[in-house]
């Protein structure tokens, strides 16, 4: 059985600039040309490189304002696909197949354009990250029990909003995630 647990509460925002940065950018590779548009970096962690078979890893998913404009970010960043905007996690095989058959999906109610402006400003579903701000969250994914080197090759996606209310926060000077995101490939090895 696939599991896959979020820790919502597990979420912070730290400075970029803190001692927490080195931590943050281990393991990372190199940047994906795809953070000019919105100015931000996404990555994932895992807790360990060695794991046993069928064991949980735990991953951060963590999102870094490069930019020198504060952006909106959906609160959740959990594996549960929506249209307030997600963060998608694949586990490849060496073949490059997908290993974890688990996910869900989360469907909402669009929101109107009169209460766009509120929607976006409540600190309860949204970040305001500002320039050199870090967010993050945790979840959990079962591996595979096969033995053997895996990739974790996430993804963060954007709200879905009409024209009308990309204009509408453009309007009043509030930028959000505008395109995915792809973060580079972690590697751990179940053993």
């Amino acid at each position: 059985m696939k599991m896959m647990r979020l820790a919502l509460g597990m979420a912070a925002i730290l400075t970029a600039d803190s001692a927490t940065t080195a931590e943050i950018h281990r393991n990372v590779r190199d940047i994906p040309e795809s953070t000019a548009a919105d100015q931000i970096e996404f990555q994932v962690l895992s807790d360990k490189l060695h794991y046993a078979p069928g064991t949980l890893v735990s991953v951060k998913f963590i999102v870094t304002n490069i930019g020198e404009t504060p952006i909106y970010i959906y609160r959740y960043l959990g594996a549960c696909s929506s249209p307030n905007g997600f963060a998608s996690l694949e586990i490849l095989d060496s073949r490059n197949h997908e290993a974890n058959i688990s996910g869900c999906s989360g469907d909402t109610l669009a929101t109107p354009n009169n209460e766009l402006i509120k929607w976006v400003n409540n600190p309860s579903l949204w970040i305001l990250l500002k320039p050199r701000e870090v967010y993050g969250g945790i979840a959990e994914f079962e591996l595979p029990a096969k033995k053997g080197p895996y990739r974790l090759k996430a993804a963060l996606y954007p709200t879905s909003l009409n024209d009308q209310q990309k204009e509408i926060l453009s309007e009043n000077k509030m930028t959000v995630l505008r395109i995915p995101h792809e973060a580079p490939i972690a590697t751990v090895t179940v053993r």
